[in-house]
């Protein structure tokens, strides 16, 4: 969805105050509001996008906690730099690892741990036979009271050993940062990770018990860690709520190749 002045999407029936959040940031992402303009007041964008002051409100409160926006009491609203996240796909680092390199203080919230039997498509992606078993964690990664990811991590029960099994399950905290942990407690290292991205819309994720709010995409992104002799260590399916992290990945062309002799 995009708006600018002049002219809107209609809005759908879903959340309205998500919608008009979603128009204020394209706006930002655009560059037709910069870092520093002061936003329209509220009656005048109630107005050009066709809902209420309450839901201007609503939307602009929520770009506020994220710093992309900043309220001045008495003044008006600005545009502010923005609090997002830099990710940097091609590069693989523990997420509080990340957070903290960038100057944020990260928090990790364990919701669960399980030891269970490997669903087939986690088995296939750890090289597990049937009826394996794995630890999984159900965690966190929340910057100043902001999830920005949630992931299942998964390792199989045969790597960690009994001992180690059960020291997880009374403690998943001695699993972060992940790459410490691993080297520290297995002398096992990470040496590349295969990932898939999807998205999926937030009302369907198989995250137990996720954070409530309006129903958008979310990005889902599923990685397995390899050794240097390319046995599967470790599975982790992420998802990245909205607005709270910003990618980037480098892509390179294929080499040329010559036409087929039918093509010249």
């Amino acid at each position: 969805m995009a708006g600018t002045r002049g002219h809107t999407t209609p809005l759908r029936r879903e959340s309205l105050a998500s919608q008009v959040e979603e128009i204020l940031r394209r706006r930002f992402e655009t560059g037709e509001l910069q870092p520093g303009d002061r936003l329209p007041g509220e009656h005048d964008l109630a107005s050009e996008i066709g809902v209420s002051r309450a839901t201007v409100r609503t939307a602009v409160d929520s770009l506020a906690r994220q710093g992309l926006v900043v309220k001045r009491h008495g003044v008006g609203n600005f545009v502010g730099e923005g609090t997002l996240l830099r990710n940097n796909l091609a590069e693989a680092e523990d997420f509080n690892v990340l957070m903290a390199r960038q100057g944020f203080e990260p928090e990790v919230v364990f919701d669960s741990v399980q030891r269970l039997t490997a669903e087939p498509d986690l088995a296939r992606a750890l090289g597990l036979p049937e009826g394996a078993e794995v630890v999984r964690i159900a965690k966190r990664f929340r910057v100043e009271n902001s999830t920005v990811v949630m992931a299942l991590w998964s390792m199989a029960v045969e790597i960690l050993g009994p001992d180690l099994t059960e020291r997880i399950l009374a403690d998943p905290a001695l699993t972060e940062p992940l790459f410490d942990f691993l080297e520290t407690e297995l002398r096992l290292t990470t040496a590349y990770q295969l990932a898939d991205i999807g998205a999926e819309l937030s009302d369907r994720i198989s995250y137990p018990h996720p954070e409530p709010g309006p129903v958008t995409a979310v990005m889902r992104f599923d990685e397995t860690g390899y050794s240097p002799t390319n046995r599967p260590l470790w599975h982790s399916r992420n998802w990245f709520p909205p607005g709270e992290m910003s990618f980037g990945l480098i892509r390179c062309r294929p080499p040329s190749r010559p036409l087929p002799l039918e093509n010249r």
